[in-house]
């Protein structure tokens, strides 16, 4: 598929959701795993255990980050190439398979229950994660961004490897503690740029 099959015009993109609309829903929607947290810590949830409202806060973390993830593409921030666009599909991909999985939490699908297909949403979930360092990537590479704006979607890709360090060194408690806060000011810097950049 080609870029201009998915970039659509700028007069129709303004149309529907600005980027500066779209960036304002990711910021929305940034701190729903610091959210998970306190749910799952003051109502003592166990982390293997999905419930509704687990699923909901997932789905609206995930319409958020996509919110700011298609506004970017529409500023051509990550490049305007044959690689941003597969990149920012591939993104798009991990972020539908993640929602996927947020969506049984929260109404329970019978017919995916212990299927393969239920564990590769699971992993979607990292894997769209470590992906925005890609993304970052192509960000920098692209030069649209400068400054503050550049590193946001690099401290999005941050916050995960710190959980995995924290379990690798037996102390889980931190990387639950780090996750939802690197998530939270990721994001939030991400909308922010979305948001903003349109005065650029």
């Amino acid at each position: 598929m080609v870029a201009n099959q998915i970039d659509l015009p700028v007069n129709r993109q303004r149309s529907l959701l600005s980027p500066r609309t779209l960036g304002t829903l990711g910021m929305i929607a940034a701190p729903m795993m610091a959210v998970d947290g306190l749910y799952h810590y003051f109502w003592h949830i166990s982390r293997e255990e999905s419930t509704p409202i687990i699923g909901t806060i997932g789905i609206i973390y995930i319409a958020g980050w996509m919110c700011s993830s298609i506004a970017m593409r529409w500023l051509g921030v990550t490049g305007t190439g044959t690689w941003s666009t597969i990149a920012f599909l591939v993104q798009i991909i991990w972020l539908t398979l993640a929602g996927t999985l947020s969506l049984h939490e929260l109404v329970h699908f019978d017919s995916l229950a212990d299927t393969t297909f239920l564990g590769i949403t699971d992993a979607a979930w990292p894997l769209s994660h470590l992906f925005m360092l890609v993304i970052a990537g192509f960000v920098a590479k692209a030069g649209v961004w400068k400054g503050w704006r550049r590193a946001a979607p690099f401290v999005c890709g941050l916050a995960l490897p710190p959980l995995f360090a924290s379990f690798a060194v037996g102390v889980p408690a931190v990387g639950f503690v780090l996750f939802p806060v690197i998530t939270t000011i990721g994001f939030l810097m991400l909308g922010y740029a979305v948001r903003t950049s349109e005065a650029l």
